[in-house]
């Protein structure tokens, strides 16, 4: 029972009674109502200013993955005119909880609003028609048992599947070519390979020799590593300054090559294969001017999953009209630095005992990434003074800080590792990713008598 209630009259009566109530008239009123709402549904608000465009991404799938029907975020100004964006979710009541508690987990709010509202939603469904020939799906909206709107429903990728052919013809009528508009653009790649080829590091055919083996499901004792082997022995021979910068070059390639593919027509098959020909060969170059190879090599690249989205890539070619986005650096020192191997070496050649029954896209490049991490907290400023000043305690605070802020500072190019961090990813001793992270770091960091000698 409810002594407020809303909606459309569809009839009432009105009667009086033969008893005779005293100081009270006898006679009744009867409304019947039709709810214009059909549910109820918890909104949730809250007002961020200080988190970036990545880690709202993060928290948009997390929040999606806890029951939320819908969010947005709404930019805005707030105090002194600085720009935030209103976090606006939606969800069922019964997903309140889990909602609410993912976004104090990983946003940096401290208070949310919560209403519950009424909402109307019309029916739908999807039929398929004759079109010029070809079968179009449309989808019907229904209120109140009228058709009010009939749209277009593109095909989704979901139904056509991950397989290369299938993904071509359904977006190739539509889809359009990105040109940069700023300094990231296809000759950047060209002067790249200018740097390179002088050096006579590689040739053309060794290029398509690895390559094509590659994509064709070989492995390295196939005969990659004798050629790539072939070409780090030319690398040795050249002096200093031409192996800082053949080994700059190359990252970089490969580096801004991976961007480009995502947005530019794949027209260029040589750009692709020099691609996959100088990831191999980058993960054998032993450090510019280390004559002590063996020690010095990085960890081979993981081939089947490399090779996976290689082969769908040459697969693929989209082409069309052009249009436009901002562009992203080329600079060698842009995202997480590619480390040398150091001392780090023994401990991470146990991360595959330790960490390898979990579910990792790319085992090497989180290897490559706690290194990175290692070495970013050892330079820290704060962390440094704390060893040297104060005791362990202190320097492990510090230490931690700097790690976590390392980690969020990075999520652009290492999302995974923030992930595995972020939730405590859990191997099948149930040991706590986080915890070994932040102990890995200031162990191998943490030595102040070296500190107080210098």
């Amino acid at each position: 029972y409810s002594n407020t209630f809303s909606g459309k009259i569809i009839a009432d009566s009105f009667a009086t009674g033969q008893k005779e109530f005293k100081g009270m008239a006898n006679f009744m009123r009867a409304v019947v109502l039709e709810n214009a709402y059909n549910e109820s549904i918890i909104n949730i608000t809250t007002n961020i200013d200080d988190m970036t465009g990545e880690l709202l991404g993060y928290l948009y799938e997390k929040l999606m993955g806890k029951g939320a029907k819908d969010v947005c975020f709404i930019p805005a100004f707030g105090k002194k005119n600085r720009p935030l964006y209103v976090v606006n979710i939606m969800c069922a009541e019964s997903d309140k909880d889990d909602v609410v508690y993912t976004l104090f987990k990983y946003s940096s709010t401290a208070g949310i609003r919560i209403e519950k509202i009424d909402r109307i939603t019309a029916q739908r469904d999807f039929i398929e028609k004759d079109f010029m020939g070809e079968k179009i799906k449309l989808k019907r909206i229904k209120y109140k048992d009228k058709f009010v709107s009939v749209k277009i429903a593109e095909p989704l990728l979901g139904e056509v599947g991950n397989d290369a052919s299938v993904i071509k013809a359904a977006f190739d009528k539509y889809y359009k070519t990105t040109v940069l508009s700023g300094e990231t653009d296809a000759n950047k790649l060209n002067d790249l390979v200018d740097s390179m080829e002088p050096m006579e590091v590689y040739d053309e055919s060794e290029v398509d020799y690895v390559a094509e083996l590659y994509l064709s499901g070989a492995n390295r004792e196939d005969g990659l590593d004798q050629k790539i082997d072939i070409c780090v022995e030319r690398y040795k021979a050249l002096d200093l300054d031409d192996q800082i910068e053949f080994k700059s070059s190359a990252k970089t390639f490969i580096r801004t090559y991976n961007f480009l593919s995502s947005i530019l027509p794949y027209g260029s098959m040589d750009w692709e294969k020099l691609s996959i020909f100088l990831t191999f060969l980058v993960s054998k170059l032993p450090k510019p001017g280390n004559d002590d190879h063996i020690e010095e090599i990085l960890e081979d690249v993981e081939l089947e999953s490399y090779r996976l989205v290689a082969q769908e890539t040459m697969s693929i070619k989209l082409e069309d009209e052009d249009s436009e986005i901002d562009a992203v650096p080329v600079k060698t020192d842009v995202g997480i630095p590619v480390p040398e191997m150091d001392t780090l070496t023994n401990i991470l050649a146990t991360f595959h005992d330790i960490w390898g029954n979990c579910d990792w896209t790319d085992e090497d490049k989180i290897k490559t990434q706690v290194e990175a991490l290692v070495q970013t907290v050892a330079q820290d400023e704060a962390y440094k003074n704390a060893m040297k000043h104060s005791d362990a305690q202190n320097a492990r605070d510090e230490s931690d800080r700097a790690a976590k802020d390392a980690i969020f500072r990075d999520v652009t190019s290492a999302m995974e590792l923030y992930e595995a961090f972020m939730d405590d990813k859990r191997n099948s001793n149930n040991q706590s990713f986080s915890k070994w992270l932040l102990d890995l770091v200031f162990t191998v960091n943490y030595h102040p008598e070296e500190v107080t000698r210098v």
